[in-house]
């Protein structure tokens, strides 16, 4: 079986244009392992009233981290993974934050991926009802990177009461977890 054929749905659609893999799966057939790169983080943000802000991260995850992916991450910028290859890659992400005590228990709190800076470039939203402290905000999703193509982890919440933490430092460890699969 090709890859094109692999990479079409039942109904004849192509998922993913082959004209943007990397050779090497073109003539392979795709690799042979995944490479996972992981990251958690110590810093604690003040995430205020309904303003989007980036989860920094600042500890490589050596636990979670396997093969040579191509992916950047910037350690003065704490917030950007970059593919810096001149091939398209596709990303399987997971990430968790854990949060402060609310105000309003009946707030909501939210977590997405944001592509390249665009705000409607959005992967993976999740939002949640706030509960108590330490609720955690999860997603997961599939993210197609071009060339320099970047994206960052936001966090969101509408609770009146003001400046939540996040993520949360008083008992968690880790308090935010990122995981980066590269398959293709």
């Amino acid at each position: 079986m090709s890859l094109a054929e692999i990479l079409t749905n039942d109904h004849g659609y192509q998922i993913i244009d082959t004209d943007y893999l990397p050779a090497s799966f073109a003539s392979s057939g795709g690799s042979s392992s995944v490479a996972t790169l992981a990251y958690t983080t110590s810093l604690v943000s003040t995430v205020l009233t309904q303003t989007s802000t980036f989860v920094s991260w600042d500890t490589l995850d050596t636990g979670n981290t396997y093969g040579a992916t191509t992916i950047t991450f910037n350690p003065s910028n704490k917030d950007k993974f970059t593919n810096s290859t001149a091939q398209t890659i596709v990303l399987q992400v997971s990430c968790y934050v854990i949060w402060g005590a609310p105000t309003n228990v009946s707030s909501v709190r939210a977590i997405y991926a944001q592509k390249n800076g665009i705000d409607t470039d959005r992967y993976g939203y999740q939002n949640i009802e706030a509960g108590n402290n330490f609720t955690s905000s999860a997603t997961a999703f599939t993210i197609v990177l071009k060339p320099n193509d970047w994206f960052h982890i936001l966090v969101w919440h509408n609770d009146t009461g003001g400046g939540i933490q996040v993520p949360n430092s008083s008992q968690h460890t880790p308090n935010a977890r990122i995981i980066m699969s590269q398959v293709l």
